[in-house]
């Protein structure tokens, strides 16, 4: 009599997926993979819940393309599966979708736009083209010009999210007032003067920030002539760019101010 026995005797083992990254950004694509076993003849992975995302596999790989509506987290296991049946699935991987709310543009003036939205990086857009050198949380121009901006951000695991469009106009008495406003020397070492020069009379307020928004100086001036002069002692702060912003009644002005050390 002759016997005869399986090719794997035994059911798989455990698997383990291997560990990785379990942050996703919202409709990115994922790889997940196991390392496999020596008695597994085939693999079959899961995902929970299914609505989370499109998914394919080829044996030791798990590829998800998540949908862009699915923000939540989602649970991926896999088990192998031999002649004698099936294995037990792995451990669950936890995996969290990432998308970094993005609020909309706040018009400071006519010389600056603001995201509200701390702590991450930033990309400036103008008619849906990037603006070279516009990483801050706002956008300076001096002649901000015309056109459809956006901001976009991107957290800590470069996750990203764009804001509406802002539609920005000309407001031509804000941009007149801009002009007569005068900061000298600039770049400075901290030692500067402010000359504002037109028919303006009355109350001033006027605030200096840092690039993070955190108000450096504020203070309150009367103007009662056609020429103001304002000189100022800032030695202290360290080298940087900073922004002067200045309230005429209901119109505001930016202006920015560079520190430099000589």
């Amino acid at each position: 009599m002759v016997l005869s026995f399986l090719p794997n005797e035994t059911l798989p083992e455990k698997l383990s997926l291997n560990s990785g990254n379990n942050i996703a950004c919202l409709g990115s694509t994922s790889v997940f993979s196991t390392n496999g076993s020596s008695n597994s003849d085939s693999y079959l992975w899961s995902l929970y819940p299914t609505t989370a995302g499109n998914t394919s596999s080829l044996d030791l790989s798990y590829t998800i393309d998540w949908y862009p509506e699915f923000v939540d987290s989602a649970y991926i296991k896999v088990k192998d599966i031999n002649q004698c049946g099936d294995g037990e699935y792995s451990d669950s991987l936890l995996v969290t979708i990432s998308s970094p709310t993005v609020s909309d543009i706040i018009e400071k003036s006519t010389t600056m736009l603001v995201s509200i939205d701390s702590g991450y990086t930033y990309q400036w857009y103008r008619d849906s083209i990037a603006i070279n050198g516009a990483t801050k949380q706002y956008y300076y121009n001096e002649n901000m010009p015309t056109g459809d901006y956006q901001v976009e951000i991107f957290d800590e695991n470069s996750c990203n999210n764009k804001s509406e469009i802002y539609t920005f106009g000309i407001n031509t008495k804000s941009l007149a007032l801009a002009e007569t406003i005068n900061i000298y020397p600039n770049p400075t070492n901290g030692k500067f003067t402010i000359e504002i020069i037109n028919d303006y009379t009355g109350e001033i307020n006027y605030a200096i920030t840092n690039a993070i928004g955190q108000i450096i100086f504020q203070e309150k001036i009367n103007k009662q002539t056609n020429y103001l002069k304002i000189e100022k002692d800032l030695l202290n702060l360290p080298v940087g760019i900073y922004l002067i912003e200045f309230v005429f009644e209901n119109e505001k002005v930016t202006k920015q101010l560079i520190i430099e050390k000589f």
